[in-house]
């Protein structure tokens, strides 16, 4: 890596000042590579000459609790060293939203998506279920299994209810969401001993919108669901 011309890169750019520059050793310098657009290219192509790579490069490693290291010696080479926590967990997940907020369902559990009209829901001694694919899908409100404040009606404003099918052993059950945002990759993070072993709950994970969701256990939902109608019927 020519150190003098990422310094000359970070000088134009206005990453640091003259005096600043001057005092910092090469290593510190080095580090200049991954600041926002600083790049030593003399062309900018599809590929390089803007500057962002190496940042985008630093902040995903950052966002997974790691660090990356330079190594270089000007003329024979470099070598980047990157440290990841061995506890680092990533699952393809399925996002959806209810009312303001966004939960994340490992896609592992989802067996299917689907949207049904009200009309098509029928009441099982109280609870809401649906004829699917043949047999009785019995459909349960994310929102109120995370205790949020319960909707009014189970379906939306144009009379339509999404649903995510999700399987839990033997039990397949529909969980009611308000909308559908997309399937990610993303990185589990314990909650921690402060907050506890939390019914439902798997971790959390920082969205690359920078919101954090909790991650569904969907393991568990089985248990939480009969626990409340145990407690309903006996009420």
């Amino acid at each position: 890596i020519p150190l003098a011309k990422v310094k000359e890169a970070a000088l134009k750019k206005g990453v640091v000042g003259e005096e600043t520059l001057a005092r910092m050793s090469n290593q510190d310098a080095l580090q200049l590579i991954f600041a926002s657009g600083v790049s030593t290219a003399e062309k900018i192509t599809d590929v390089s000459g803007r500057g962002v790579g190496m940042d985008v490069v630093r902040n995903n490693i950052q966002n997974l609790s790691g660090t990356v290291e330079v190594l270089t010696e000007e003329g024979k080479g470099s070598k980047f060293r990157i440290n990841l926590p061995l506890t680092l967990a990533i699952i393809q997940a399925l996002i959806v939203g209810v009312d303001e907020q966004v939960f994340v369902i490992p896609l592992s559990a989802v067996v299917e998506t689907f949207r049904c009209d009200e009309s098509e829901v029928r009441y099982i001694d109280g609870h809401p279920a649906i004829n699917f694919r043949g047999s009785v899908l019995h459909l349960v409100e994310l929102g109120t299994l995370m205790s949020l404040p319960p909707k009014e009606h189970l379906a939306n404003d144009d009379g339509s209810i999404t649903f995510v099918v999700v399987r839990t052993g033997s039990l397949k059950i529909g969980l009611v969401v308000d909308r559908l945002i997309g399937e990610q990759e993303v990185v589990i993070k314990s909650l921690g001993s402060y907050f506890g072993d939390i019914k439902g709950i798997a971790g959390a994970t920082i969205l690359g919108d920078g919101r954090v969701a909790l991650i569904i256990d969907v393991g568990s939902l089985g248990g939480i669901i009969n626990r409340r109608k145990v407690a309903r019927n006996t009420t």
